[in-house]
């Protein structure tokens, strides 16, 4: 069932980003994000689990996981579609650690603390996003684009609707994908 509904989950916002894509209208996008309640949830408790399905699929790639956070350091989000946009983040990653020798293949997912929040980071040793790529990220409307675009858009929209934002640090090195999220901070009693 679990996997029926990620897959429904999928296909439906791919549907919806696709078209908000055409038409230039991500706030579309970010009312179906909407649709899942938040929850409060342990940041480096999701990324365990996230690793554990992540090394389940992925056995080509080397896997490092560096949390850099205490176990306390929580986020309110919508879990399957935090899920969902790092899933995109990976997927795009490991294609494109196909143009890396398979010995050198790297792919990290690192936890870690901002002034304002926290930072979830897909991080690989590809060659680098190319600049012509890296001319659409700006974009809301990119007409006929290709899977890393609409993925990307569609992890910046999931970033947003959780008063976060989708950043791309990339050069010959590799490429990090971090999504920064406010921090969960309980409110004091008023009483």
């Amino acid at each position: 069932m679990l996997e029926r509904s990620n897959r429904e989950r999928r296909q439906a916002i791919e549907l919806v980003v696709t078209n908000a894509m055409k038409g230039g209208d991500l706030d579309v996008v970010k009312r179906l994000l909407n649709s899942e309640p938040c929850v409060r949830v342990s940041v480096n408790e999701f990324l365990r689990e996230f690793w554990y399905e992540l090394r389940s699929r992925t056995d080509r790639v080397r896997l490092r996981m560096m949390l850099h956070l205490g176990d306390d350091a929580q986020v309110r989000v919508g879990v399957g579609w935090l899920r969902h946009a790092l899933n995109i983040l990976v997927d795009n990653a490991v294609r494109e650690l196909e143009h890396v020798p398979e010995r050198n293949q790297e792919l990290s997912l690192i936890s870690r603390s901002t002034r304002s929040g926290v930072e979830i980071v897909v991080a690989d040793n590809c060659p680098g996003i190319p600049p012509y790529i890296r001319a659409l990220f700006g974009k809301t409307s990119v007409p006929g684009a290709m899977e890393p675009i609409s993925g990307y858009l569609t992890a910046k929209a999931v970033a947003e609707i959780y008063g976060g934002k989708l950043e791309v640090e990339t050069g010959s090195w590799g490429t990090q994908m971090i999504i920064g999220l406010p921090a969960y901070k309980e409110l004091p009693d008023a009483g």
